[in-house]
Parts: C-alpha cells; structure tokens; sequence
C-alpha cells in the first residue's frame, strides 16, 4: 500500500466520499479517520483478548 492509498483509505473512514470532481481530504477528516482507525484496532484486540480467554479456559488441563 503506498501512502497516497493509505491517506485515501484513511479519509474514507473519517466519511471522505472522494468523488470525482471533489476536494482533496481535509485535515479534520484525515484525523477523523484516524481516530476511527485506533477505535477499531482496539476493539479487535480486546475481541483477541477475550477469544484467547475463552480458549484458555476450554481447553482441558494436564
């Protein structure tokens, strides 16, 4: 991915609808995007956290 599709996927979660004759991203939808992109990060690792939990308790002792 280079940094001009990073910046375009990064303006799209901040509710960029690049359209074809519209304005480049502006900074507020780039941290908008941003700030989406950290909140879903999270909520990924603490979805890991607790699938490693429930394996851990599931899987028999020895």
């Amino acid at each position: 991915m280079t940094i001009g599709e990073y910046v375009t996927q990064l303006a799209r979660l901040g509710g960029w609808l690049n359209r074809a004759k519209g304005a480049r991203p502006g900074w507020i939808v780039l941290w908008r995007g941003q700030v989406k992109l950290m909140e879903l990060l999270d909520y990924e690792r603490a979805r890991e956290k607790v699938r490693t939990r429930i394996r851990n308790r599931s899987s028999p002792e020895m």
